[in-house]
């Protein structure tokens, strides 16, 4: 930039480290949280009303999927048996069921269901509705509650 007949040479200084350190921060809390939510004991289940958008290792183990791929593809309904021991069929069951974590903003049941392998399991399942990106999605929260069903019958034989 000339000034005059002299040659000058401007700069303008910015000071970033309040944005470096909301970055990290940012940084920092998404690596925690999907930490909790791949490394969470229970089965989780990210979906929104178009279908699942994400699952954690132990949805994968649970269910006997090789591939996140492969549960994204799936209704919830796809989980279970046709039906579930009162005669309620696992589609109608688990749109209800749905239905009810967003319209009350949790939904916790018990629920038969279903490996890829054909085996069937009792679980508990926790139904959290959230907004994600602006947009109303849930967390299913899935555990295998075999154990504790086989306790609860032989508490009950024994009583007898």
């Amino acid at each position: 930039m000339l000034f005059g007949d002299k040659l000058c040479l401007v700069g303008l200084g910015i000071d970033i480290s309040e944005r470096k350190r909301t970055e990290r921060l940012l940084l920092d809390s998404e690596s925690k949280h999907r930490v909790l939510f791949e490394e969470a004991a229970d089965a989780n289940l990210l979906m929104d009303e178009k279908g699942f958008l994400d699952c954690n290792a132990a949805a994968l183990q649970m269910f006997g999927y090789s591939s996140k791929a492969e549960v994204l593809t799936l209704h919830p309904s796809e989980f279970s048996p046709p039906s579930q021991p009162d005669g309620t069929s696992a589609r109608e069951g688990s749109e209800r069921n749905i239905a009810n974590a967003f319209l009350n903003g949790k939904n916790r049941f018990e629920w038969v269901h279903r490996r890829k392998n054909g085996e069937t399991f009792p679980a508990e399942v926790c139904i959290t509705a959230l907004t994600l990106n602006g947009r109303p999605a849930q967390l299913g929260t899935v555990r295998d509650i075999t154990e504790r069903k086989r306790a609860e019958e032989q508490i009950i034989t024994l009583a007898r």
